[in-house]
């Protein structure tokens, strides 16, 4: 689990993250944004993994690859499957985690274990806070909430509802939603759970004032927002507590 939890939180930071809206675009236009796409992974696997990578380097690499062929076929093959964007969100989630529990060589985490504290010890204390699991799981966890899940709510929202774009990617939603969401985690995460309903006041406060002009569509959506980011939440919950 030592080398999985921070493989996990590259391709987190590499999927979610660090992926702009621009380099999304140029990955779906090309091999030119696959291989951009790859490298911000490699870059992230290399510095979490930094005081061992010599030790993991062709693993690593090998897993870049296969990230980059994975994104590949969710473009032009998973997406011919016509299975909805939910479902071919998901596949691919499953695919890129996949991976990097098949790549990882059995037996290696023990050892990469003893390396990672001879280099520490070796003057790199700044690397320090890569050793301990639960930060890098508790980051997991945030980015799984409040990144990734913008991507599924829009993923949900196109297929129940594939003619309102223009209200999918209003700012004031996805960040919204991404505030709404790591609020909610952090408060299940530190026992404080009297949060809850400060955090949902704003979203009842705008749909009193505002959003009932929008329609009757406007408050399905409301309600399925605090749905999606309610499982969301208590989903990425139970992931960080397995994990730890």
């Amino acid at each position: 689990m030592f080398l999985i939890r921070r493989l996990i939180l590259a391709h987190l930071l590499a999927d979610f993250a660090f992926q702009t809206d621009y380099i999304y675009r140029i990955k779906t236009r090309g091999w030119a944004g696959l291989i951009i796409h790859g490298l911000v992974f490699a870059l992230s696997s290399f510095v979490l993994c930094a005081p061992v990578i010599a030790d993991v380097f062709w693993p690593v690499l090998l897993i870049t690859v296969f990230h980059v062929v994975v994104d590949w076929s969710k473009i032009h093959l998973i997406s011919k499957l016509k299975i909805g964007y939910t479902l071919s969100f998901l596949l691919d989630q499953a695919m890129h985690i996949g991976v990097i529990l098949l790549l990882i060589p059995l037996g290696i985490a023990d050892k990469v274990q003893y390396y990672w504290e001879r280099w520490l010890s070796g003057g790199w204390e700044w690397f320090n806070i890569l050793k301990y699991d639960q930060p890098l799981v508790i980051i997991s966890g945030f980015i799984i909430t409040m990144f990734a899940g913008v991507i599924l709510i829009n993923c949900i929202e196109s297929d129940l509802h594939p003619g309102r774009k223009k209200i999918l990617e209003a700012p004031f939603r996805r960040y919204y939603g991404m505030f709404e969401r790591g609020a909610l985690l952090a408060a299940a995460l530190w026992s404080s759970m009297w949060v809850v309903p400060l955090v949902f006041l704003p979203r009842i406060i705008w749909w009193a004032g505002i959003g009932r002009r929008n329609g009757k569509d406007m408050g399905i959506i409301q309600i399925e927002d605090i749905v999606v980011n309610l499982i969301l939440t208590v989903f990425s919950f139970y992931i960080i507590r397995l994990l730890n």
